[in-house]
């Protein structure tokens, strides 16, 4: 039970810190941005990083959920690869910037099309997203967002639920390893009163065998043992 309780929180682990990375990108991202609405950076400065960068922050912006985001974005990378994944914030930046040089990355294509179900209700489209000026995402809001989410891009809802969800798989553990606990104790029991049965005389060898076998169960690919 520990083993795998460990293990729930190992993965627990990597899981919150891949989506702590995420948000942290996010955040630089909302930086840059920021900087370049405010006039201290300009297209031909910006670095394809940092443009990637923004590019996380924007589709942050655009789905609403933090879980949908990392969703996507693990869904990119199964089917462009991580440059492939890269490539497509980096023109959702450039694009939503008024910085797009060429055609889009097929990519971009994909990620939008993932995107599109995911869009929170109210949420505002890509080319849309610097309307307002440095109103618009340089405060930190989309135009036309919900506005229930928090500094970090979790809404309440979404916590609730995420918490939810793992105290869910944890309690359904937890019963399955007590369970078959329960299952390994009675079947003990059983040999138990098997071997006192036999010490006292009330069967003999052949009978105690038989009934140890049936205790043991059938060995592993072959059917029930014949009683």
């Amino acid at each position: 039970m520990l083993v795998a309780l460990s293990l729930i929180l190992a993965l627990s682990g990597v899981a919150a810190s891949s989506a702590l990375g995420t948000r942290a990108e996010e955040q630089q991202g909302a930086a840059l941005l920021r900087d370049f609405q405010a006039g201290g950076q300009s297209c031909g400065n910006l670095s394809s990083t940092q443009f990637e960068l923004i590019g996380e922050y924007l589709m942050a912006r655009i789905i609403g959920s933090p879980a949908a985001h990392d969703a996507m974005n693990a869904r990119i990378k199964q089917m462009m690869g991580a440059k492939g994944e890269a490539q497509a914030h980096i023109y959702l930046a450039q694009r939503t910037m008024g910085c797009a040089r060429g055609a889009a990355p097929a990519s971009y294509g994909q990620m939008m099309g993932i995107a599109g179900p995911m869009m929170h209700a109210g949420g505002a489209s890509g080319s849309g997203m610097m309307a307002g000026g440095s109103t618009g995402l340089a405060a930190g809001s989309m135009v036309g967002g919900n506005g229930h989410h928090s500094a970090s891009g979790w809404s309440s809802g979404m916590i609730v639920l995420t918490v939810l969800l793992g105290l869910g798989l944890l309690a359904a553990l937890i019963a399955a390893i007590v369970l078959l606990s329960r299952k390994r104790d009675g079947a003990a029991a059983a040999k138990d009163v098997l071997d006192r049965r036999l010490a006292d005389g009330e069967i003999d060898v052949e009978e105690y065998e038989r009934r140890r076998r049936a205790l043991d169960g059938p060995p592993t690919g072959q059917g029930p043992v014949a009683t």
